[in-house]
């Protein structure tokens, strides 16, 4: 059996849970959850691959400052007030 090429390994692995992340947070939004994606990405912009061109690199970049500020810009529920009688998340 021909063995995986270590970089081929690692980037099929850092794309299986840049996917997992992502499906967690679209069940559950979490600024960490949403961090752990960007940083991800980034992995994968700098991981080496034959087929990789610096356009999927920028692209990465790209997704991963978006992930950034989705993670930074999206308000914890920890930081909602459920007092309101018609129970609509309000920021404090």
């Amino acid at each position: 059996m021909p063995s995986i090429p270590a970089t081929l390994h690692r980037r099929e692995t850092i794309v299986s849970a840049v996917l997992y992340l992502m499906t967690k947070h679209a069940q559950s939004p979490c600024p960490l959850l949403g961090r752990a994606v960007a940083e991800h990405l980034n992995l994968l912009a700098r991981c080496p691959a034959d087929d990789s061109t610096s356009e999927t690199s920028e692209l990465l970049c790209r997704l991963a400052a978006a992930w950034r500020l989705l993670a930074n810009d999206r308000p914890s529920p920890a930081t909602w007030s459920h007092h309101r009688t018609d129970a609509t998340p309000v920021l404090q």
